[in-house]
């Protein structure tokens, strides 16, 4: 390898590394948003809708991205934008089953 091929590796690393730590995140805020859903509202949940829903303030912005929702009764858009590399985003929404699905990557993670 040559160094410029050496440094090439590691940012392509690190863009990866950043991407998969945000994938896992919305992986975990889908969870959140799911429970939502299905708790009764006596319970603060949402009773069979995601409206209500906000993430929690842990979720809302982390060393890697910082993330919004978008509540519809039956979604939940999710954007999350990298703190690391600004120009790199995350678009997915949470469906009915919790599933997360419409995955649409910008910048630097595409």
């Amino acid at each position: 390898f040559t160094e410029r091929g050496r440094l090439d590796l590691r940012q392509a690393q690190s863009v990866q590394d950043n991407r998969d730590q945000i994938i896992t995140d919305l992986s975990w805020l889908a969870l959140d948003i799911h429970q939502y859903r299905l708790l009764p509202r006596q319970m603060s949940g949402g009773g069979g809708t995601y409206l209500g829903y906000g993430p929690p303030r842990e979720m809302s912005k982390t060393d890697d991205a910082s993330y919004s929702v978008a509540v519809k009764d039956h979604e939940v858009a999710i954007h999350a934008q990298s703190t690391i590399y600004p120009s790199a985003s995350v678009e997915v929404t949470v469906d009915t089953t919790g599933r997360l699905v419409w995955w649409n990557y910008a910048g630097e993670f595409k």
